[in-house]
């Protein structure tokens, strides 16, 4: 439990059903079902108020809402009582925008001190996108709008507002079947100023709300796009250091689109010149592993990329055969490449064309599943590799778009999988409600197991909404500490805990001694796998201890950089990153950390982010040359003040 969180009501029995208290067993058996993890998410928040004597019920009245309608938002479509006088009350809620931001008010306002309550509308946005009105971030009176968006957007909330504000008035119009271009030339101008602004949040470390600034940001592309925006978004995929995470916001237009192509045409060009550059771009970005341009791969329309000339296939088929790409990469490529041509023919058509196109595909990637068998033959510390190709030929088998059980490996030759599955057990031992035990443990599962990059991160996302992050924390700590040589399976861990932002003292001992094997092991002898899991630490210290700006625990903070200041001096004035290409995405990602977990100048003292920054600026690697720059030139002010990245886009200006 975070410092700061209530403390449970002593003597309550935390699992007794009371009278009239209609408790739903949950479950996530398919991690492609928005709705099953929406329901979680919901649940899990209501668990945890129980700790604190707060009851469904109560939540229902500070909703204005009746109690069923909050055992109707638990309950999912199958599970309909069958008594038809009582269909009425047993009937699955929508769980809509207004109805989840009501939600979200009333689980805040009951438990205030409770971190991790609430953002259940957002977890919605980055599930389902953004499409209808009534999912906007910010959710303003419609007589607010136009005086809301004369005011300059000067922080990360005004930023948010203003872009829900301009988003309210193009939906409607687009819904309306009218024309936008008399919106779009009125606020062109605030638009281009508000577009730049969010493209600068959401390159900072994953909080729901970075992430929503990238929605946020495809979502306005789709309605006022044109070609200063473009480019505007195209340079900084281009240049930003922070560009690689800009893939998200062509991948939400994309899905935006996908129902009236016709109206996008103009996108087309613009998209797949962004993607065929994308091995370059690859090979500049600070985390080049990321994978998120074959997210976008994975989601061009078939009409883009015709069977005749399947080009998204071909790209797709290249990264997963690269030599050079990372388990990550493969997996999202060989399996987002099934999971495309499952969507684009569906099995239960009777069309021959279809048929012989998925039958193609299937050969394909069952060449693909004995070249990575092959691959990994006698590696022992292969196992991802193998592990790829056994949930990809599971998929293929069963013919589903998403693996959702689990193939077993042999014990003998992949002694992690029982690591794992001991991991997830360990979850039975925490103080996790039993209605919600085990969809926590199957989303665990997933977080480490899935090989579709996409909903491993839908895992991540409904644990954090989900808040029982701590018990998460533990099961990872168990992974990291039991498994040494599956890097692949290491660096999963490490992304996961950047993600779910815990920022305690657990967390902070995991990442020190997690940087510090890391470092150790890559000392010891450079291998791909091992440079891969050194920069994971780094960006998941970035990720965890930099979001927001700045750690709010400012002494778990210290407790990081007091016990990885050696790794990182040595790291950013040694030769071990200087010298063989190889370790540049290491000092890529030191920069990112530095970056992100920078802190004031005290006592006229510059801040050891600082020092080390400066340090940087002669790395022999253009791009780690580029983000010191670009960092130290927005990032520090005159007065020794850490400032927020909106500052680049005001000093451009």
């Amino acid at each position: 439990m975070n410092p700061g969180e209530r403390t449970a009501v002593e003597g309550v029995d935390r699992d007794a059903l009371r009278p009239g208290d209609e408790r739903i067993r949950h479950r996530v058996d398919d991690i492609d079902d928005v709705g099953q993890l929406m329901r979680y998410a919901l649940a899990a928040q209501l668990a945890r108020l129980e700790r604190y004597g707060i009851s469904q019920n109560a939540v229902a009245r500070g909703t204005g809402s009746a109690p069923a309608k909050i055992t109707g938002s638990l309950r999912g479509p199958t599970t309909n009582a069958v008594s038809p006088s009582r269909a009425t009350s047993r009937e699955p809620v929508a769980l809509t925008g207004d109805w989840l931001r009501n939600l979200d008010r009333t689980l805040v306002a009951l438990a205030p001190d409770t971190e991790s309550l609430g953002g259940l509308n957002s977890l919605g946005i980055r599930l389902r996108g953004l499409a209808r009105n009534d999912n906007l971030p910010a959710h303003l009176p419609a007589g607010w709008t136009w005086e809301i968006l004369q005011d300059d957007a000067d922080t990360e909330f005004a930023v948010l507002v203003q872009a829900s504000a301009l988003l309210s008035l193009f939906m409607p119009v687009e819904h309306a079947r009218r024309s936008s271009s008399e919106l779009r030339q009125k606020y062109k101008k605030k638009i281009h100023a508000i577009a730049e602004r969010l493209a600068l949040i959401g390159g900072a470390p994953p909080t729901p709300r970075n992430i929503d600034a990238l929605v946020l940001l495809g979502s306005l592309t789709k309605y006022a796009y044109d070609a200063d925006l473009g480019d505007l978004i195209g340079d900084a995929l281009r240049t930003s250091p922070l560009g690689f995470r800009h893939w998200r916001v062509l991948t939400q237009l994309v899905h935006l689109c996908e129902d009236n192509l016709s109206s996008s045409s103009h996108l087309k060009g613009w998209v797949i010149r962004l993607l065929t550059d994308a091995e370059e771009l690859r090979r500049r970005s600070v985390c080049p592993g990321r994978s998120l341009d074959l997210e976008l791969a994975v989601v061009i329309p078939r009409s883009w990329s015709p069977p005749e000339d399947d080009w998204v296939r071909e790209l797709l088929i290249a990264r997963a055969t690269d030599p050079g790409s990372t388990i990550r990469e493969r997996g999202t490529a060989a399996l987002g490449l099934w999971q495309r041509t499952l969507v684009q023919n569906p099995l239960h058509r009777s069309d021959d064309a279809q048929a012989r196109c998925v039958g193609a595909v299937e050969s394909e990637l069952r060449e693909l599943v004995r070249w990575f068998r092959a691959q990994a033959a006698g590696a022992r510390m292969a196992g991802g590799l193998r592990w790829t190709a056994a949930t990809l030929e599971a998929v293929l088998d069963a013919g589903t778009p998403v693996c959702n059980t689990w193939p077993t490996p042999d014990p003998e030759d992949e002694s992690w999988f029982a690591v794992v599955r001991a991991a997830a057990d360990s979850l039975d031992s925490q103080e996790i409600p039993e209605r919600i035990r085990q969809p926590t443990k199957a989303l665990f599962l997933h977080l480490l197991l899935q090989n579709a990059v996409v909903q491993r991160r839908r895992a991540v996302d409904t644990l954090l909404s989900g808040g029982w992050t701590g018990a998460i924390v533990h099961a990872l700590e168990h992974v990291l500490e039991h498994e040494k040589e599956q890097s692949w399976l290491r660096v999963r861990a490490l992304f996961a805990i950047g993600f779910l932002q815990r920022r305690d003292n657990t967390v902070a001992r995991i990442l020190v001694q997690a940087g510090k094997e890391a470092y150790a092991a890559l000392a010891a002898g450079p291998t791909d796998a091992r440079i891969t899991e050194l920069h994971a630490v780094l960006f998941a210290i970035g990720d965890c201890f930099g979001a927001g700006f700045g750690a709010r625990d400012r002494g778990n903070l210290k407790t990081v950089r007091t016990g990885t200041a050696v790794i990182l001096r040595e790291l950013a004035i040694g030769d071990l990153t200087r010298g063989d290409e190889r370790y540049y995405p290491v000092s890529r990602a030191l920069a990112y950390l530095l970056t992100f977990t920078a802190q004031d100048r005290r006592a006229g003292r510059t801040d050891a982010s600082e020092e080390l920054l400066e340090a940087m600026r002669d790395h022999p690697d253009e791009v780690t040359r580029e983000f010191c720059e670009w960092a130290l030139q927005y990032r520090f002010g005159p007065d020794g003040r850490v400032r927020s990245l909106l500052h680049a886009a005001d000093t451009d200006t």
